[in-house]
């Protein structure tokens, strides 16, 4: 139905006169009801990871937000800068923790280095990945880094804790209110969309420092925590992957959503999500 010569368009009126197809409202239903199983499922996730969140920023908070002592941001944290040009790497496919990405939908894409434009930061699951662009608006990532092509924005600060068995509680203190208030306090730019912290003054961020053994029991107590989130939202990705696959199949009729049995689905496939 396009046409031009040059450039083949469609105008509005064509597109409102085009015939779709569409499965009887019985089909639609059942459809719907299907396909809400994933969202409820995905729903149920994102709320569950969202009050574990807080209940590890609750027992930060309660434990170490007073009477502790502290130590400067550096004497526990590096912060690595280790680069890699997209166009030196064009045969890899690169996990890709980027600004968008964490607005989007809070996991990596994994896209051709070819395709990237922009030198990236290499990281690995050991990092701490908080962002200095706009830090009015918190983003703050934990990588699990599924592949050995893992690179984030530049717009990020990576830290890597000298003792990576306490990256847990090191997470937790630069996720709590007291290291975002810091950042607040010393970003650059003018008031609007471009403001940025600078990585080096966080160097002298004064980190909660208790003993090595609360340190340990804390990490006890988050880390399986942390990993629980890790695995929602890896499932939340394979459900929301499964559901988009799944719409057009049955809107079109190539499965047949009357022999679909929606008690096997909620028994068996999403039982262990």
């Amino acid at each position: 139905m396009a046409n031009g010569a040059t450039v083949s368009h469609i105008n509005v009126a064509d597109i409102r006169n085009m015939p779709v197809q569409l499965p009887s409202r019985g089909e639609q239903s059942k459809v719907a009801e299907l396909l809400n199983v994933l969202d409820d499922k995905i729903d149920l996730n994102n709320r569950l990871n969202d009050y574990l969140l807080e209940l590890i920023s609750s027992v930060f908070a309660h434990r170490f937000s007073s009477n502790v002592n502290t130590t400067d941001l550096k004497n526990v944290l590096s912060i690595s800068t280790k680069a890699l040009k997209p166009q030196e790497h064009a045969s890899e496919i690169w996990e890709h923790y980027s600004i968008p990405a964490f607005d989007e939908k809070h996991r990596p894409i994994f896209e051709p280095a070819s395709e990237i434009k922009s030198n990236k930061y290499q990281i690995d699951n050991e990092c701490i990945l908080i962002s200095k662009l706009n830090p009015s608006t918190k983003r703050i990532w934990m990588p699990y880094c599924s592949s050995n092509n893992a690179v984030c924005s530049t717009e990020f600060i990576v830290y890597r804790p000298y003792l990576k068995e306490y990256k847990s509680f090191y997470y937790a203190a630069i996720d709590s209110p007291g290291f975002t208030n810091y950042l607040l306090e010393h970003v650059s730019g003018s008031t609007g969309s471009r403001q940025r912290a600078q990585p080096k003054d966080t160097l002298h961020y004064l980190m909660p420092n208790p003993s090595n053994e609360e340190i340990k029991n804390f990490c006890t107590f988050a880390d399986p925590i942390y990993r629980h989130v890790q695995i929602n939202e890896q499932q939340t990705a394979k459900l929301e992957l499964l559901r988009d696959t799944l719409l057009p199949k049955l809107m079109s009729g190539e499965i047949d959503v009357s022999k679909v049995d929606l008690t096997q689905l909620t028994n068996n496939h999403l039982a262990d999500c």
